[in-house]
């Protein structure tokens, strides 16, 4: 009686058999038999540029997750650095200009950067514009993650937990803004919602620092009441870092041409 042939036995005699093959781009490569099929189906090249694509395609809908997380307001939904507009006397456009240059340094260094940075200026003069194309570039070239707030929400967020126990603790609200590679403050002000502000933004800044987390704020203060909003240790990691100065230039306010 013959035996049945066994099938393990069969595809142990043909793996591993290899063939000449010519991929689709017309170039020719070797495939070998896995017991099932030949592979690969394709040659180097084309593999590469398959998971090159691959890769893009992951990294482009990762970005697109980050981005529509950092919940870009309609009005700086299209800026970026390449779209900001000089404005303002030659003075004012010069400082502008370093602004700028400043801003593409300090994401060509990302994340070696200051601890600390503060973009001083007149409503309208663009702070809000560079803050929150660093942010986008961040997340979406660098896969860094952002929060960009208002200091007045941030006190109203914090100060909810003083006042609702059924909701999140100060420690978990605090950890929103701790955690982000990048923290960015707007309205830093001494009259920020009500009461002191100085002892949130410690909590907040001093944390970030010691774990080596940059934050950026942006104020209308002169320098006595930026002092006085930080307190001397704040002041100090500011002074330390940077304080970039916008001017008075209002871009809404800006001479345009008519015709």
């Amino acid at each position: 009686m013959t035996e049945p042939v066994k099938i393990d036995a069969v595809i142990a005699e043909t793996f591993g058999q290899e063939r000449d093959a010519t991929c689709s781009c017309g170039a020719a490569f070797r495939q070998i038999w896995y017991g099932k099929r030949w592979i690969p189906i394709a040659c180097s090249r084309c593999r590469g540029l398959a998971e090159d694509e691959r890769t893009l395609s992951t990294v482009a809908a990762t970005a697109a997750v980050r981005l529509a997380a950092l919940e870009v307001p309609a009005l700086y939904r299209e800026v970026d650095l390449a779209s900001f507009e000089l404005h303002g006397s030659a003075e004012q456009r010069d400082r502008q200009s370093r602004i700028l240059q400043f801003a593409r340094r300090y994401l060509g260094r990302w994340p070696d950067v200051e601890a600390v940075i503060v973009f001083r200026g007149a409503p309208g003069s663009g702070k809000g514009h560079i803050v929150w194309s660093l942010a986008k570039a961040l997340v979406t070239e660098l896969g860094a993650t952002a929060y960009v707030c208002k200091l007045p929400d941030v006190i109203r967020d914090l100060r909810e937990a003083w006042r609702n126990d059924d909701g999140p603790s100060e420690r978990e609200r605090l950890a929103r803004y701790r955690t982000p590679d990048l923290l960015a403050i707007d309205e830093v002000s001494r009259h920020a919602f009500y009461g002191e502000p100085r002892q949130h933004l410690y909590d907040l800044i001093d944390h970030r620092v010691e774990r080596g987390k940059p934050t950026l704020l942006t104020t209308n203060e002169d320098s006595a009441g930026l002092a006085d909003l930080l307190g001397p240790a704040l002041v100090s990691r500011a002074a330390g870092s940077g304080i970039w100065e916008f001017g008075a230039a209002d871009w809404r306010l800006r001479p345009r041409a008519h015709g």
